[in-house]
């Protein structure tokens, strides 16, 4: 590493660092937190200036998005399903960038269904939608979703499935909407605002985890 790197990557820790200990002293945010977010740049930073290793394009990710998670939660922005679903939306922005960054598969499928989970989050806040339609909207975006992914990697591998998951989810959307429009005379009782309201802290780790097993799984494959 010759000396231009050297004061670039150490400008970058004096920088985090003197912003650590700023977070610490205004808003009493432990340092382990602020911690997670300087590892988190420190690895995109080293991805996007030298390595180009997807593996650190990941875990840098992994560790910012924790650190943002554990700083949101400091300031109780969880207890809004509206901010849950923003963070969630980002999330998914973040992974479609990083599929076009590196075109590995495994970043568009969690990309395309946190988008639709986002979606329908913001939507049962502001319009108040019964339990049915709900539930039709979500797997009417899931179809959307993975109308999406088929149509990205149609050019590289064989994804036909995810249209015949699509046709489901949109068959189901169908029968959903029928009910909730009184079409179909069935009685669909699902508390959803109580559900989201007891669920909504677990949304984001929950993603976190299941998105660190896919990749997990499929860099053991691929070795």
């Amino acid at each position: 590493m010759n000396s231009t790197n050297n004061r670039f990557f150490i400008g970058i820790f004096l920088l985090l660092f003197g912003l650590a200990l700023l977070l610490k002293q205004l808003f009493n945010i432990s340092m382990w937190i602020s911690l997670l977010v300087m590892l988190g740049v420190g690895f995109l930073i080293s991805y996007f200036k030298k390595t180009h290793k997807n593996s650190q394009l990941i875990v840098g990710l992994i560790f910012l998005f924790w650190g943002i998670y554990e700083i949101l939660s400091h300031f109780n922005l969880f207890a809004n399903l509206v901010q849950v679903a923003l963070l969630i939306m980002a999330i998914s922005i973040v992974l479609y960038i990083v599929y076009f960054i590196t075109d590995k598969s495994v970043f568009v499928f969690p990309a395309s269904i946190l988008l639709s989970i986002s979606i329908v989050l913001i939507a049962n806040e502001y319009l108040r939608l019964d339990s049915a339609a709900i539930c039709a909207l979500l797997f009417s975006l899931l179809g959307v979703s993975f109308l999406i992914i088929y149509l990205l990697e149609l050019e590289k591998t064989n994804h036909k499935w995810a249209l015949y998951v699509m046709a489901i989810s949109w068959v189901l959307a169908l029968f959903l909407w029928l009910v909730s429009y009184k079409v179909i005379n069935i009685d669909i009782n699902i508390d959803i605002d109580t559900i989201l309201t007891n669920l909504g802290p677990a949304i984001v780790p929950t993603i976190l985890i299941v998105l660190g097993v896919i990749i997990l799984l499929k860099s053991l494959k691929s070795k």
